[in-house]
């Protein structure tokens, strides 16, 4: 069995090292971010670089070093097994430079496998919100998702639309069937209490 490293180059997409070893342009690119230092026994690392987001944006090793220790704390924060659990591609979404007035804003998407309490293997889809605050990176919120809509649902919350009340979560519709129950009831009693008097 051949054991596997991951590897997350300039697209963020994952390259698995196979019985051949990495490319000499691959191996060059790792080396040259610290991933390939030697040793089977090392653990498995993530190396980040530039998302493929926008030709005219880059983003410091700072903010993506950042990003990816905020995704693992995520990914811990969600029961998921650090360990086993793999990202696979990384995207920021929304870039807000800061500004004299105001500050500036980030949301970064994440897709990934992860192993959870109950040794399932499932799909998992992140989000992490930043402010930028005179130049630092202060994360907001971050969520986990196992469906992406629940993450979508984070992307509209973040873009300022607010959620009126639905009827459609059957939560919703058990408190209001409580509540005319419950009211029902209490009128029944009066009324008989009243009668009876």
């Amino acid at each position: 069995m051949v054991r596997k490293k991951l590897c997350l180059l300039p697209m963020f997409h994952v390259f698995k090292r196979s019985s051949k070893g990495f490319s000499p342009e691959k191996r060059a690119a790792c080396k040259k971010v610290g991933l390939m230092r030697g040793g089977r026994r090392r653990a498995r690392r993530w190396v980040v670089q530039q998302p493929n987001t926008s030709d005219k944006q880059q983003f410091s090793e700072e903010v993506l070093r950042q990003v990816l220790a905020d995704a693992r704390r995520a990914l811990v924060r969600g029961r998921y097994s650090l360990q086993r659990s793999r990202f696979e591609h990384f995207r920021c979404i929304d870039y807000t430079a800061e500004t004299e007035n105001a500050f500036g804003r980030q949301l970064w998407f994440f897709d990934g496998i992860g192993v959870d309490e109950l040794d399932r293997r499932l799909r998992i889809y992140g989000a992490l919100e930043y402010s930028i605050q005179y130049g630092l990176h202060e994360l907001v919120e971050d969520g986990i998702f196992e469906v992406s809509g629940q993450r979508e649902r984070f992307r509209m919350g973040y873009c300022g639309h607010r959620f009126g009340p639905t009827w459609r979560h059957p939560a919703h519709r058990l408190l209001f069937a409580g509540l005319l129950g419950t009211s029902a009831a209490a009128l029944a009693y009066l009324l008989l209490r009243v009668l009876a008097s």
